[in-house]
C-alpha cells in the first residue's frame, strides 16, 4: 500500500511500499565516418581534429541497417523497496568536497587517498578549451575520489548522460508503486522496460515508429521524452521537479539542472557527475538489486548502431546505461570488464562504471563528440585502469 506524503515543496510523493525492506546520449553522437572534415562544426576550440583513420574505426563506423530479431525480457528480479530520497544526504561517510588532486573527508581523518595523476595527465593532451575528469573508487566499501583534474565547478552541458538521471528518476518511481517497468508505454506493444532499453521501435526524434517493440535496438532521444512523459502522468507532478526531488536533491547534485529534453538537458559540474558515478558504486537512491537489474541486458541479443560508433552485434543495453559487453570499437577502455557500463554524451562527456574493479570514471568537456573523443576517452580510460590495477593488485 502506498502513503501519500507531502515534500518541502509541496509536491507529493508516494512512500516505498511497505512490507519490504533494503540493502544499491542528448542529441545522438554523430557517427564517425569516412569523410569527416578536418575542422568539424562541432571543434569549438580551433584544434584540428584527427583523421578519421587515424582511429582504424572507418570500415565499422558505417550506419548499417540494422537486423530483425525478436526476444523477450522476464521480470529480473522481485521488487525491493529502496531508501528514502533523503536518507544519506547528511551522511557524513560520503566525501562531499573535491578539490584538484585532494579530498576533504567530512569526518573521516583516516581516509587513505589514492593519487592517479599520471592517467589524468592524458587531458593534458585533449584539444579542448575545458574539460575535467574524475576517478571514483569502491575498493574501499564508501566511494571516495583517488584524484581529479580540471575545473571541477563549471557547468557544464551534459547531453545524452542526462539519461542516466532519467533513469534513475524512473527507477525510484518504479521503487514507490508509482509504475510498473512492464506496463505498456509508448508505441503499440512497448513497455516502460522497452524504453528505458531502447528497444520499443520508436525511430531517435519524433514519434514514427520503425518496428515492432523488442526487434531493434535503435537508440531514442524520443523514448525518453515518451518516458518522461508517462512518469509526470502517473505521478501528477512535473518531470523537472520530480528529478529534482527524487535524484538530484538526494545526491547532492546542488548545481546541477534540467534545461530543456530528459534525454539530452543536463546542465552541471563534474563535481555533480561524481555523485552519479558514487551513486552506481553504491546505490542509495534505490536498491541494489534495482540496480543490479538495470545493468544487466535487457532483450537480449538485439543488434544495433551504438551511435558514433557503428554497428554493434549485439548492441548491449540495460535500463538506461549502455553494457559495454564486448562491443568494439568502443568508447571506453580495452582493460575495462564486459560488464562495465555508462553512458557518454554529443556534448563531450561521458561516464562509466566497472563493477568488477569497483572503480567509475567521469569527464566532461566543452568540446561535442567527435573523432577526437574517440581516439582519446579509450587512452585515458586504459591509463586508469592500469593504475588501478597497479594500486590495488
Amino acid at each position: 500500500m502506498s502513503i501519500a506524503t507531502v515534500s518541502d515543496t509541496g509536491t507529493v510523493h508516494l512512500a516505498r511500499r511497505s512490507g519490504v525492506t533494503s540493502d544499491a546520449l542528448g542529441s545522438p553522437a554523430t557517427p564517425l565516418c569516412p569523410g569527416l572534415p578536418a575542422h568539424s562544426a562541432d571543434n569549438v576550440s580551433g584544434y584540428p581534429d584527427p583523421k578519421p583513420d587515424e582511429l582504424g574505426l572507418a570500415s565499422h563506423l558505417v550506419n548499417h541497417a540494422l537486423a530483425l530479431r525478436t526476444h523477450t525480457q522476464p521480470h529480473l528480479a522481485p521488487r525491493v523497496s529502496s531508501l528514502n530520497h533523503n536518507a544519506h544526504r547528511d551522511d557524513p561517510a560520503r566525501p562531499c568536497f573535491i578539490r584538484r588532486g585532494a579530498l576533504e573527508w567530512p569526518n573521516s581523518a583516516s581516509a587513505t587517498v589514492t593519487t592517479m595523476r599520471r592517467a589524468l595527465d592524458h587531458l593534458d593532451s585533449w584539444p579542448v578549451e575545458i574539460a575535467a575528469a574524475a576517478v571514483i573508487s569502491a575498493a574501499k566499501k564508501t566511494p571516495f575520489v583517488t584524484d581529479s583534474a580540471g575545473p571541477l565547478s563549471v557547468e557544464l552541458r551534459w547531453a545524452s548522460i542526462t539519461k542516466i538521471v532519467t533513469a534513475l528518476a524512473v527507477l525510484v518511481a518504479y521503487e514507490e508503486g508509482v509504475l510498473e517497468l512492464d506496463e505498456p508505454c509508448g508505441p503499440p506493444g512497448a513497455t516502460v522496460r522497452h524504453l528505458l532499453a531502447h528497444a520499443s521501435g520508436l525511430a531517435t526524434e519524433g514519434n514514427r515508429v520503425i518496428c515492432a517493440p523488442g526487434r531493434r535496438r535503435i537508440y531514442s532521444n524520443a523514448g525518453f521524452e515518451v518516458l518522461a512523459g508517462h512518469l509526470e502522468d502517473r505521478s501528477g507532478i512535473p518531470f523537472a521537479v520530480y528529478l529534482e526531488e527524487a535524484v538530484l536533491q538526494p545526491l547532492g547534485m546542488a548545481s546541477t539542472r534540467l534545461d530543456g529534453s530528459p534525454a539530452s538537458g543536463a546542465i552541471g559540474p563534474l563535481e555533480d557527475l561524481v555523485r552519479v558515478a558514487e551513486e552506481l558504486l553504491s546505490p542509495q537512491t534505490i536498491s541494489k538489486e534495482t540496480l543490479r537489474e538495470a545493468t544487466t541486458v535487457a532483450f537480449d541479443g538485439l543488434d544495433g548502431v551504438l551511435p558514433g560508433f557503428g554497428r554493434q552485434e549485439p548492441n548491449d543495453w540495460g535500463l538506461g546505461v549502455e553494457l559495454r559487453s564486448e562491443k568494439h570499437p568502443h568508447w571506453t577502455g580495452s582493460l575495462c570488464s564486459p560488464s562495465t557500463f555508462g553512458h557518454f554524451g554529443q556534448a563531450g562527456g561521458f561516464i562509466w562504471v566497472d563493477p568488477e574493479r569497483r572503480l567509475a570514471c567521469a569527464s566532461l568537456s566543452n568540446r561535442n563528440f567527435g573523432a577526437w573523443a574517440a581516439l582519446r576517452w579509450p587512452k585515458l580510460s586504459d591509463a586508469v585502469l592500469a593504475e588501478h590495477q597497479s594500486t590495488y593488485g
